[in-house]
């Protein structure tokens, strides 16, 4: 689904009064393909986006908290509001549109990110996320903490319009454009097929995803520690695209973006060189590979 014209002059205005340039949210791009697999990426040379702040999860101070704090003095900030979460433009977009929706409620009433070892209210979340992408045309990209969550203390999800770099290039690239097939004998859960890396996509169904979530953590949680099992659920075309991580990453790490294809650089000299095998070998570093672990016994 497209953003419509009216929301996007809606994003312009409240991102204008966060203090966002324009320049910050028109990136370079260019996809990289391999022939023998349906599976591609594109590289994207977005400096600004790579400036944004990491927040530890033992500090005392949020930058979630701070915003929403602003946002209820300077309403004209907030493009959508639900019973939990205000939607906002993104102060370091990847591309015009880019918003975050976050908890509405800081100091001690706030929550930190839902982890596979804490998974209450994480139903609600998703039925909210879910009604935000329907009612904006935005598709949800949520980072767990360890795998690519930057402010993991302040319950968020990022939201994107990737359909423009689909529009702007003539191809669809990634999780959209990948070969998908059913799992034979479970209704409504698939995977990709040339996608090298464990993976499963749902459809939006909020309980399911949580009983999975909470038998994946039930199965090998106790690898990852108090920490939850790593992973990132990224919104398209096919559903819900999960992806686990075998490795557990403070700070930016690998996110749900980059698992559905849209890798983020800051250098000129990456975003030139970058090849499949690059691509491949950027996300292999913390990504368990499909003959690593089953993921359909979970389900």
């Amino acid at each position: 689904m497209k953003l419509s014209e009216e929301f996007l002059k809606s994003w312009d205005i409240s991102a204008e009064d966060l203090g966002v340039s324009s320049s910050s949210y028109n990136p370079r791009l260019r996809v990289i393909r391999e022939s023998s697999s349906s599976y591609s990426f594109s590289m994207i040379l977005n400096p600004t986006r790579e400036t944004r702040p990491v927040t530890k999860r033992d500090t005392e101070s949020c930058m979630l908290c701070d915003s929403l704090e602003q946002s209820q003095v300077n309403r004209k900030r907030i493009l959508m509001e639900t019973e939990n979460f205000i939607l906002t433009p993104n102060k370091f977009p990847t591309l015009r549109g880019s918003s975050i929706a976050y908890l509405k409620y800081s100091g001690k009433k706030s929550r930190p990110m839902y982890r596979t070892n804490n998974l209450e209210g994480l139903e609600d979340y998703l039925e909210e996320y879910f009604k935000i992408a329907r009612t904006t045309g935005l598709r949800m990209f949520h980072n767990s903490p360890g795998a690519g969550a930057s402010i993991p203390i302040h319950e968020h999800s990022n939201f994107h319009n990737f359909s423009r770099f689909y529009d702007e290039l003539g191809l669809v690239y990634g999780f959209d454009g990948a070969e998908y097939e059913k799992i034979k004998g479970v209704s409504g859960i698939g995977k990709l097929v040339n996608f090298p890396f464990a993976n499963l996509v749902f459809e939006e169904d909020p309980e399911r995803i949580v009983s999975f979530l909470r038998k994946l953590q039930y199965s090998i949680g106790n690898q990852f520690g108090e920490n939850g099992v790593p992973h990132g659920l990224a919104q398209g075309k096919h559903g819900v695209l999960f992806v686990p991580a075998k490795v557990y990453l403070e700070g930016k790490g690998t996110g749900s973006g980059d698992m559905a294809g849209h890798l983020i650089t800051s250098s000129d000299q990456e975003f030139l060189e970058a090849d499949y095998n690059y691509g491949i070998n950027r996300l292999g570093k913390t990504l368990f590979k499909k003959d690593e672990i089953n993921l359909d016994k979970f389900l």
